[in-house]
Formats: C-alpha cells, structure tokens, sequence
C-alpha cells in the first residue's frame, strides 16, 4: 500500500518538474523572440535568401495579375530587373511572415495613385515608429506565425476549383467499413477475418499513397491555418489605431475558424505513440481531415484573402517603419496629379506647377552605402551626358526607384 502511494507521489512529481520545466522554456523562448525583434528594430535586415525564392515571394502578385489581368498600372518585369528592384525589396524587407513579404513585394510591384491610400499607409508607419510598446505585440504575433518559403498559398486563395464533398465521404466510407468489419466474424469467422484484412489491406493503400500525393499540400494549408489563428489573436490585440484591421482579421477568422480547422491540427499533429499514429492510418484520420480542410478553405477564400491582405498590410507597415528608422533621412512625398501639359521651358510660369515634371532634392540610391545625393527640377525632357562610368544610369535608376517608393512606401 505505502509502495503504491510513494510510487503515485513520484509519478506527480515528476509530472510537475516535466510541466515547470516545458513553462519556463517557453516564458525563456518568448523572452528570447522579444528580445531579438527589439534588437533588430532600425538595422539591416540579415535575410537569408536561397535559388529561387524571388519565385516563391512573388507568388501573390503574379496570383493577382493572372486573376485580374489588365487592371491597374504594375511595374513590369524588364524595367523591374533594369532597375534591380530584387535586390531593393530585399533591402527593405524586414517583414516577419510570408504573408507579410509577398505583399510587401507586391506593393511596390503596384504603385498606386490614391492620394488616400498612400496616407493610410503612412498613419500605420508613423504609429509603428512611434509606438514602440504596441508594435512588438503585433511583431510577436507575426514573427510566431512566421517564413515558410514555397509554400504558395494564395495558390489556393485563387484557386478555381470548387468544393468537393466526394473524396471525403469516401475515406469516411472506407474507416466505417473496417470499423463495423470485426461484426461480420460473429456470423462467419472466416468471412469476416478476410473482410476485415482486405478492408486492412484497402486503407493503408488508400492512406500511403495519397498522402504521397497531398504531402506537397499540407505545408501550405497548415500556414492558412496558422495564418488564421493568429489572425484572431492579432483582432484580439488592444490597439484602437488598428482597430478597423483588427475587425476585419476578427470577422472573417471568425467565420473561417471551425471543426475543420481543429481536426487538420489533431490529426496531423506527429506523436511518439506508435498505437495512436496506426489508429489514424487506418481509419484515414489525416486524409478526412485534409479534405475537410481544403474544402473549407474552398468555401471561403474570400475571407481568407481579406485576412491575408490585412495581415500582409500590417506586417508591410512594421518593416517600412523599421526600414525608415535605419535611413539617415527621408521624406514624406508630395504627389501632384498634373494637367498633362509638357515642356514649359519659362521659369515662374503660371503653367508652371500644373505641368507633368518631377521635383526632388537629395535623393540617393537605397543600395549605395555612401551615396551621392542628387537634386533637380525637371519639367521637360532632358538629356543626361557623361563620360563612362561617371553615374548616368545610377541617376536615372535612383530616380525612377525613388518615384515607386513614392507611390508605394
């Protein structure tokens, strides 16, 4: 009897130490996250970058142009490769998730010419910069829904295909007929054990090879997911700057956020219990899961895109306003939509102001550590000349990068 209770006493014990010691790695992982987005607030982003993974970040925008094609101005490709604008988005990204770089991406992909728009972006950058305390919340929460490169989910934001109850009735058939197969036994032994193996025999097939299939799938539903659910924490975050963001992430979550979502955690959550993981092989467990999933994303794409774009937004805002912090100095442009007049050669015209020009003072190149800052007034066409090597091209460049920061940062 005293043995059995010292032997409960020590498994309690034991199960206390494990749950303090799994607390406080995760309050020290927590404090460690915090403590890096502080550190790296305002210095050059150290992403790594791998073969191909422009590709993958502009997976969005090119998902955009296909669906809504001819609509709105874009940068396109040849001017963006002339102006090396790869490499200016890798200079500015100091996003947080994938959601976040591949609409940073985005915007600068799309400048837009809503005097209105452009301000809204500013108020979320100058918050961020300004409010240090609020915007490490909202860094905290995209930095854990994180990166994943490839995963390409606004594949399935934009996909075409309709939702199909079809396959996942038929895994439920197949786990419900192994499941009631043992029954067969009580009327014909040998009946019912050859039922019960070829039923064993059907769904391990069945489950192996499609999971084969659907393998290069779960990574990027299991990021909707957690897009999703962190998603609902950001709505849940005390911020009345945001708060017209937080009600959209928090209404569309809301809707998406159900069983579906819940199962495709359980089941495709890897266990150390070899009993529990054969249980989920043969009755489908993953499979119906999956299917569930991928047709409720299917059903509601709409609402996962606002949630995407507010999220890739918000995330965007933070790595501006950090990218902002890092410069010596910048300005707030000032967007003029002119006549359509050209070439008003007198000074002082009255012509003058509504005329199509371009007016800048100091710009510099973002990719030259130690710039040549330039200025100048142009309203009429203008030849550049120089010798070899002497900045014509960088000149040129540094001004049509600074005119698409303009209308997008």
């Amino acid at each position: 009897m005293q043995d059995g209770i010292a032997f409960v006493f020590l498994a309690a014990i034991i199960l206390v130490f494990i749950v303090v010691a799994e607390s406080i790695k995760r309050r020290r992982n927590i404090k460690k996250l915090r403590t890096e987005l502080i550190n790296n607030w305002g210095k050059k982003p150290s992403v790594k970058y791998y073969d191909n993974d422009l590709k993958s970040i502009a997976s969005f925008f090119n998902n955009r142009r296909q669906q809504f094609k001819d609509t709105g101005f874009m940068i396109d490709d040849i001017t963006w490769n002339d102006l090396d604008m790869d490499n200016v988005f890798k200079r500015i990204n100091y996003t947080l998730s994938t959601v976040g770089e591949e609409y940073l991406y985005c915007l600068l992909r799309e400048p837009v010419f809503d005097e209105d728009i452009l301000k809204e972006r500013n108020r979320l950058i100058n918050f961020f910069q300004n409010n240090p305390k609020e915007r490490l919340e909202l860094q905290y929460q995209l930095a854990r829904l994180g990166k994943i490169r490839f995963a390409d989910i606004t594949d399935f934001l934009y996909s075409n295909e309709k939702p199909s109850p079809l396959k996942g009735r038929y895994y439920k058939l197949l786990a419900a007929a192994f499941l009631v197969s043992p029954f067969f036994t009580i009327f014909n032994a040998t009946f019912g054990i050859t039922v019960l193996v070829a039923l064993l025999a059907i769904n391990m097939t069945v489950y192996y090879r499609t999971k084969r299939e659907i393998e290069k799938n779960l990574q990027s539903l299991g990021y909707i997911v957690n897009m999703t659910v962190y998603a609902r924490k950001i709505s849940n975050l005390g911020m009345e700057e945001i708060s017209s963001y937080r009600e959209i992430l928090g209404a569309c979550s809301g809707k998406v956020i159900n069983t579906a979502f819940k199962s495709f955690y359980q089941f495709f959550r890897h266990t150390q219990d070899l009993f529990i993981e054969y249980i989920k092989t043969i009755f489908l467990g993953e499979l119906i899961a999956y299917e569930s999933l991928l047709n409720n994303i299917y059903r509601h794409r709409t609402e996962l895109l606002k949630v995407y774009e507010t999220l890739g937004l918000l995330d965007s805002a933070l790595a501006i306003a950090s990218y902002r912090d890092n410069l010596d100095y910048y300005t707030i442009p000032v967007l003029n939509k002119a006549s359509g007049s050209k070439n008003c050669k007198q000074e002082g015209s009255a012509h003058q102001k509504d005329s199509v020009h371009i007016d800048f003072k100091d710009i510099y190149h973002p990719l030259i550590d130690e710039p040549v800052a330039n200025s100048a007034s142009i309203y009429r066409d203008v030849l550049i000349t120089g010798s070899n090597a002497s900045g014509k091209s960088t000149f040129l460049k540094t001004a049509a990068i600074n005119a698409i920061f303009a209308q997008s940062i």
